[in-house]
């Protein structure tokens, strides 16, 4: 499906530098969590015809995401976000901007950045990334709240399942095939319906820790 962007929504688990890199490597966009203080740059500045020795990979450190949650000069941006979490719509506040994310022997990773809090305080602040600079920060809290959805269903099944273990190895067994197949057939609705595959451009794949 080349006609389609892959997006790859997955748990804090994943959020990995090597890993990032790979799926940019494939041209595979990436939605996770990311480490309030996490090192972020500013991009390597543009090098000069003439220059000695090898090119910058970054430029300036920029102040960690803890520091801009505390700082009072940090402007917020109220958001509407359907379907938060299995309890409808939820406003939230966010900031956010481009860096890059590097650690010492790792590639170098771009990201956009977003910084979220509640302004009802109903949950701690945090932070997500994604590897599409230009993309929409309603979207990518969008893609981040339908993981969510996955995870209910496929811990419902691995619960149904561990119930079924007192009922002895055999119904046991036959429920445990039962639920994993509707769990299968869940998810793929979810994926790609084909009243919604023909007409989104993006494939979600939501991946749990």
């Amino acid at each position: 499906m080349p006609e389609r962007q892959l997006v790859l929504v997955t748990a804090s688990g994943f959020s990995a530098i090597e890993f990032l890199a790979a799926l940019l490597r494939q041209e595979i966009t990436c939605v996770t969590r990311l480490r309030l203080d996490a090192a972020l740059y500013q991009p390597a500045p543009p090098r000069h015809a003439g220059t000695i020795g090898r090119p910058r990979t970054k430029g300036e450190r920029l102040p960690t995401l803890a520091e801009v949650r505390t700082n009072e000069t940090t402007r917020w941006q109220r958001l509407i976000v359907p379907g938060w979490y299995g309890e409808g719509d939820r406003v939230v506040e966010i900031c956010s901007d481009t860096a890059v994310w590097r650690h010492a022997g790792m590639p170098v990773v771009p990201i956009r950045w977003v910084l979220l809090r509640d302004p009802c305080r109903r949950f701690e602040p945090q932070a997500l990334l994604c590897t599409d600079l230009a993309q929409e920060l309603l979207q990518i809290l969008r893609w981040f709240v339908q993981r969510w959805q996955l995870e209910v269903t496929f811990r419902e099944v691995a619960l149904q399942s561990l119930r079924q273990v007192a009922k002895g190895p055999r119904q046991a067994s036959d429920q445990a095939a039962t639920w994993n197949s509707s769990a299968t057939k869940v998810a793929w609705v979810r994926i790609s319906r084909p009243p919604i595959f023909r007409t989104c451009p993006f494939l979600i794949i939501a991946i749990a820790s």
